[in-house]
């Protein structure tokens, strides 16, 4: 059973996938502070949750975090990667 954490991360990215459609960013074709925060909180469960494979359910929601790890704010920002 999945823990109420992890409940809520997979309800947030669905929600997320949604509401991105087809778009390139999140207002479109136009990269905004809106693309920057959801980058954020669709890295955190990458850091914490690595058992949720949402890249894999939402293709969408992976396309636009590969065109976000290209950037240099965000490759320059990127937490350390650790061994579990």
């Amino acid at each position: 059973m999945d823990s109420p954490s992890t409940t809520a991360n997979l309800t947030g990215v669905k929600t997320a996938a949604h509401e991105l459609g087809d778009k390139n960013w999140c207002d479109g074709n136009t990269f905004t502070l809106a693309d920057i925060a959801l980058g954020c909180a669709l890295g955190f469960p990458i850091l914490r949750f690595e058992e949720i494979k949402w890249r894999v359910t939402y293709p969408i929601l992976a396309s636009l975090t590969e065109r976000l790890e290209q950037r240099t704010s965000f490759i320059d920002t990127a937490p350390p990667v650790t061994q579990s």
